[in-house]
């Protein structure tokens, strides 16, 4: 039985629901506070709301201009996949939504003090060495600014206040893990046709908040989604070779082999190239066609060792073929 696709009345649902999600993510990042711990949280949000957002884009849902878009373009845009769109991100909303009431409970507007503006810049963590959480801390800081900077623009002279020590950290974490959960899910069982798309716009996201190496390193392994550790690493890619991938397609039993070779019987300094500064562009790797880039070192190339396979592989395939 052929399935439904899913209607515009169906998308419309969607959409209406992912507006009120983001005004969710809004609002937690612009709940104010001065600890490292809820930067932190906040720096989890901001990373879920990228995410989402790119999500939202790659499958027309939302203009890049974060105009609303009444697309679906996932795998299977069938009527019941859209319900199920539909209620994920509704169970992510819900659960924000909660978090938000719980900070709403320990917060007050008042008007912009001196004070609170100075303190909101002071760094977060230790700086030495020793302190490995530190430099997360100090970007979930930023973030942190960031985000009320451009909440004071939109509604000058006003701010949020949080007592911290009020809110319960714990429970405030176990939301983030759900959200973290559901997202997951989102961008896996309802992945964009064109996924690369998602990931090359995540990428220059990151790109624009100017990490550190060691910085993009830690903040991929202690904290983010799974869209946001493989933009992590195709970021760590594209540093340690300069290489960029814009658009590949890699369909059908396709292969791409990206990194130098080195064979087992290879001796030698093994200093590499640190930059490369390569583009490739709408590369398409279909059917049983094989791409290698990088340096070969010694013995044969991935390249060589693959064609020698198909050719030993067709010669079977005759073989068998003439026996019969």
């Amino acid at each position: 039985m052929a399935e439904t696709a899913a209607t515009a009345a169906g998308i419309a649902g969607i959409v209406g629901v992912l507006q009120s999600l983001l005004q969710c993510y809004k609002d937690f990042l612009t709940a104010r506070d001065f600890g490292d711990d809820f930067a932190l949280c906040q720096l989890r949000a901001a990373l879920l709301e990228n995410s989402t957002v790119t999500w939202a884009i790659a499958v027309g849902l939302q203009h890049e201009s974060g105009e609303p878009r009444n697309e679906f373009l996932v795998q299977r845009p069938t009527e019941k996949n859209a319900t199920l769109v539909r209620l994920t991100l509704d169970l992510i909303r819900k659960w924000l939504g909660h978090a938000n009431e719980e900070l709403d409970i320990y917060t007050t507007e008042g008007a912009a003090t001196e004070d609170d503006a100075s303190v909101e810049e002071v760094a977060v963590g230790a700086e030495s060495p020793g302190d490995r959480p530190s430099r997360v801390k100090r970007f979930a800081n930023k973030i942190h600014r960031t985000a009320h900077r451009q909440h004071d623009n939109e509604h000058p002279g006003t701010l949020k206040r949080t007592t911290w020590a009020l809110v319960d950290k714990a429970r405030l974490e176990a939301t983030l893990d759900k959200v973290t959960t559901l997202v997951d899910r989102l961008n896996t069982d309802f992945a964009p046709v064109d996924q690369k798309r998602q990931l090359d716009q995540y990428c220059e996201v990151v790109k624009e908040l100017k990490l550190s190496d060691e910085e993009l390193r830690e903040l991929g392994a202690e904290i983010g989604d799974k869209i946001f550790k493989t933009v992590v690493k195709m970021l760590q890619n594209e540093r340690a070779t300069g290489d960029r991938f814009l658009k590949m397609q890699v369909t059908k039993e396709g292969t791409v082999n990206i990194g130098d070779y080195y064979d087992t019987d290879w001796k030698g300094d093994g200093q590499r190239q640190s930059s490369r500064n390569d583009t490739f562009e709408e590369l398409s790797v279909t059917d049983t066609a094989f791409v290698n880039i990088g340096d070969n070192f010694g013995g044969k190339s991935p390249l060589q060792i693959r064609l020698e396979q198909q050719q030993e592989a067709a010669r079977r395939a005759q073989s068998g073929g003439v026996g019969n």
